[in-house]
């Protein structure tokens, strides 16, 4: 006898009836460990959310550097539906640390993880499973390097974070997390792997972005000769580029800019004013003519003669967006890098104008009025300030009709021709605050009347006062 066909209970089940996009909406806010708990309900309903699950967990996704971490990309490039979703891979700095815990199991796993770290970055087996990882990934566009987790992982909660793949399972074993930002591992150190994984995986992806709260590259942009080859090629088709640096002398990176020749997207921050950014800029602002090129033939004939370094040519970058950030530069040597350069966009933050000289107090008006005829259809000024006098500190420039007082944005869809002369018309530096010395001197009398007749120290008093100063289940991504 022949058995009756078993009904089909997912065809009859009305949940797994709806559409991909009414499932999508309904699993859009519950937290990671529901969602993978409805997907595993049944094929029909795994198959119609695969699409937005796997673009929110697999599009984008941070790894760390250790074996289960880049064990676990590499997996995922292999992946036949998974490796063409992952278009953008960072890469954290997070440290193993050892840890002596109230557990020896505990400890041992910490000490586990700090071993695996430190094996991976002295033997460069770290890059070796990079490179295989990216030679998988053919929709990759983004590599970026970070020293933090993005707290934006919204359906787990207002703070949950996206953790380095693997951070939250040696949590779960160890109760430690690796450690983060001022923690981090050897930053050019870093840098320096990922670029040469990059360029040994042939990769094509155009951005190469570093982003960073509490460090920036130093020593981070020699090429070998051993590896230049490789890695000129990949650097030589990247599109957007973004660093943070640390950089006194700029001939590596002036160096390294000439491999990333093509870059139309050029993002510069400055970890500080400590480090001087006037050669650099200088230097990619000069233009690349018969006499500025004639002058750099000579200054290296004259190195060459005294055994010093060789000083880089200038180069044309086709730039469309310039970013620079945390600061100080002369307006000359922005109008320089305006006037070379074809950009479309330019963005200033943090940036201070100096011009000991000067007895005008509006560098930056006089900036925004020789934007007039230039290429640039969006500008972006934020806390900007400018000094004509000796220090490192200048005043805050204020934009009178601008939504926030302190940015000044113009972007392309308002763009009028005469819209920089309208900007610096508003353009205004706020005036350092003023004290009346004399009021305040008649305060300190008065105190030192009522001393006097009390006939007493305040010593007691002082003591008091400082001593009353005294007194003052995140988961894995997928």
């Amino acid at each position: 006898m022949t058995l009756p066909p078993a009904p089909n209970i997912q065809a009859g089940s009305p949940f797994a009836q709806l559409p991909a996009e009414v499932l999508t909406r309904i699993t859009r806010w519950i937290p990671t460990v529901d969602l993978s708990a409805v997907r595993q309900t049944c094929k029909v309903i795994e198959r119609k959310t695969f699409a937005s699950w796997s673009h929110e967990f697999f599009r984008k996704r941070q790894f760390w550097i250790s074996t289960f971490s880049l064990q676990t990309l590499l997996d995922i490039a292999q992946h036949e539906h998974l490796g063409p979703m992952l278009k953008h891979v960072c890469i954290a700095t997070d440290r193993a640390v050892e840890v002596y815990t109230a557990t020896v199991a505990n400890t041992v796993v910490t000490r586990r993880a700090r071993q695996d770290q430190d094996y991976l970055l002295n033997t460069g087996v770290w890059i070796e499973m990079l490179t295989k990882a990216f030679k998988k990934l053919p929709n990759l566009e983004t590599i970026d390097i970070r020293d933090f987790s993005s707290a934006t992982r919204f359906r787990d909660g207002p703070n949950a974070q996206w953790y380095s793949y693997g951070s939250t399972t040696l949590y779960k074993a160890s109760g430690v997390r690796p450690q983060q930002g001022s923690a981090h591992i050897d930053f050019d150190r870093v840098f320096q792997g990922v670029v040469v994984a990059a360029g040994r995986a042939e990769l094509s992806a155009p951005n190469l972005e570093v982003i960073t709260r509490s460090v920036a590259l130093k020593d981070a942009f020699y090429v070998s000769p051993a590896i230049k080859p490789a890695v000129a090629e990949y650097l030589g088709q990247l599109k957007k580029l973004h660093l943070v640096l640390r950089v006194s002398a700029p001939e590596e990176l002036e160096d390294f800019l000439h491999l990333a020749k093509n870059v139309t997207w050029l993002r510069v921050n400055y970890f500080d004013r400590h480090f001087d950014p006037k050669a650099f800029l200088e230097w990619l602002g000069t233009p690349c003519n018969n006499d500025t090129m004639d002058d750099w033939a000579k200054a290296v004939a004259i190195a060459t003669q005294k055994d010093e370094g060789l000083p880089i040519a200038p180069l044309n970058l086709p730039l469309d967006t310039l970013e620079l950030g945390g600061c100080t530069t002369s307006p000359e040597v922005l109008k320089g890098i305006v006037a070379k350069l074809p950009l479309r966009s330019l963005s200033l933050r943090r940036v201070q104008l100096n011009h000991p000289k000067s007895q005008d107090k509006g560098l930056w008006a006089d900036f925004l009025e020789s934007l007039e005829g230039s290429g640039i259809r969006r500008l972006l000024l934020s806390d900007v300030t400018e000094s004509t006098g000796p220090g490192i500190y200048g005043q805050p420039v204020i934009f009178k009709k601008a939504y926030k007082p302190r940015e000044l944005s113009l972007p392309a869809r308002r763009y009028r021709s005469e819209m920089f002369k309208s900007a610096a018309a508003d353009t205004e530096v706020e005036p350092p605050p003023v004290f009346d010395s004399d009021e305040d001197n008649s305060d300190e009398d008065e105190d030192d009347d009522e001393e006097d007749e009390d006939g007493e120290d305040d010593d007691e008093d002082a003591e008091d006062d400082v001593d009353e100063v005294d007194d003052d289940d995140d988961v894995d991504m997928a």
